[in-house]
């Protein structure tokens, strides 16, 4: 007997802000010299194993000729006491190389969330690195802590539905491995 305990769907809430373009304000978040955020459009809420989805909103920037390629975003999830819990890591569309001095690129980013994640609040956080060599740009803004941009908070409730999940044959750290393939033989499933 198994029993798991799950929450139904309320009114969608969103938290939006948008970021000035004075380069006097510390409201303004920039990603080195190559991207401006001008906004951010992310759920207030989600339940543990869905899917965060979040829009954003960049500027290219002259500096973005000069990156060494395409740049990639990392979405991040932390608790309170700073542990990183999950990440989803891609690049943009259309890549950044292709971007014109000063356009305007709208960039949806999405980060699963673990189902097993407890109920709570948890801080979003946001990286820019070049795919060529992996080094984060550095943010600046009242949010940034160096290569790191605070996003906002959300609330992870309870799922809205079961989550099917196998047994777990071992646990590190984070990750917990529930299937096993030996030779043809498999245990455990997924």
């Amino acid at each position: 007997t198994r029993l798991q305990l799950f929450d139904l769907p309320g009114p969608a809430q969103r938290y939006r802000e948008t970021f000035p373009d004075d380069p006097e304000s510390p409201r303004r978040v920039q990603a080195g010299e190559a991207l401006l955020l001008l906004g951010v459009d992310l759920p207030a809420e989600i339940a543990a194993g869905e899917t965060l989805y979040i829009s954003t909103l960049w500027r290219a920037l002259a500096g973005l000729a000069k990156q060494p390629g395409d740049l990639s975003a990392s979405l991040r999830i932390y608790d309170d006491a700073g542990h990183l819990l999950a990440q989803q890591d891609g690049g943009f569309l259309p890549p950044t190389g292709t971007w014109e001095a000063a356009s305007h690129q709208t960039e949806r980013l999405s980060l699963p969330i673990p189902a097993a994640l407890p109920p709570g609040d948890y801080t979003i956080s946001l990286l820019i690195y070049p795919q060529a060599d992996g080094q984060a740009l550095n943010f600046s803004g009242e949010r940034a802590r160096d290569a790191e941009l605070r996003l906002g908070e959300v609330t992870v409730r309870l799922p809205t539905r079961p989550v099917e999940r196998g047994a777990v044959l071992a646990r590190f750290d984070y990750i917990d491995l529930v299937s096993v393939q030996l030779g043809g033989t498999e245990r455990g499933g997924v």
